[in-house]
């Protein structure tokens, strides 16, 4: 998605918070070993310095990095606040980033819950499999108290993923989750199981860039950025424009 937006022209960075670190190792070996994201907050580190440089000229990923396990429990424990997160918000803003997108663990906890204690948008996953939908309720009530609570963090969509066309267990569930929930809230965009996305993360690489054998699966993520434009209040072509004013907030989503 966060390629999706670049190829479109935006200058966007993705922020791999999840502490297991998966995004940043599907797209570069030893990005464990930096300092990343834990050097941005509390190391005093920039951007520039921090951030893996893409083939697409707007996309940035800045990796979750290394956090020695002796710091682990209160590196967690400090990310579950939302003003934890404002020197990378600043310095984002700073360089006139058009969209902050986070991707983080699943759940409700650690720095998921700081993120979305600071985010404008969040964006929900929700996997075509019956345990993965089970959780989904609470989850969505959590947020809905946080956003009572911050103001913030308002679902602009949930996204059925991971669909098997083949399988009727899968189509059952997609179909269970239109029936259960409001219309405004689910996306009508799917996106599929598709074994050319589990290759593209062999080789750290956005469908985008895989070949033309994936620009089929790439052009999903080109409707699903559409749909997320139209449900922000986006104009234009470009979903991710913005004033030149640097008052103006960025979106910041999760």
């Amino acid at each position: 998605m966060a390629a999706a937006w670049a190829e479109r022209g935006g200058k966007v960075l993705l922020v791999d918070a999840d502490p297991q670190g998966s995004l940043g190792k599907a797209l570069a070996a030893g990005s464990g070993q930096v300092e990343g994201l834990k050097g941005v907050l509390e190391g005093g580190l920039s951007l520039d310095a921090a951030c893996l440089q893409t083939r697409l000229p707007g996309l940035r990923v800045l990796p979750h990095g290394r956090v020695d396990s002796a710091d682990h429990t209160r590196w967690l424990q400090d990310g579950q606040e939302p003003d934890f997160w404002n020197r990378l918000w600043e310095q984002a803003q700073a360089e006139g980033v058009d969209w902050l997108i986070l991707d983080t663990a699943a759940g409700v906890h650690g720095l998921t819950l700081g993120v979305l204690r600071k985010s404008d948008h969040v964006l929900v996953p929700q996997q075509a499999e019956p345990l993965a939908s089970h959780s989904l309720p609470m989850f969505l009530e959590l947020v809905g108290e946080l956003t009572r609570e911050y103001e913030g963090g308002r679902i602009c969509g949930i996204v059925i993923t991971m669909l098997d066309f083949e399988r009727s267990e899968s189509l059952e569930v997609a179909q269970e989750l239109r029936r259960a929930l409001p219309g405004d809230f689910l996306c009508q965009t799917v996106l599929p199981r598709d074994p050319l996305l589990l290759k593209a993360s062999w080789h750290g690489l956005p469908l985008c860039l895989l070949g033309p054998e994936a620009r089929q699966s790439a052009h999903v993520f080109s409707q699903l950025i559409a749909e997320i434009g139209f449900r922000l209040g986006s104009t234009g072509p470009s979903p991710y424009e913005q004033s030149s004013d640097s008052s103006q907030p960025l979106p910041f989503i999760v």
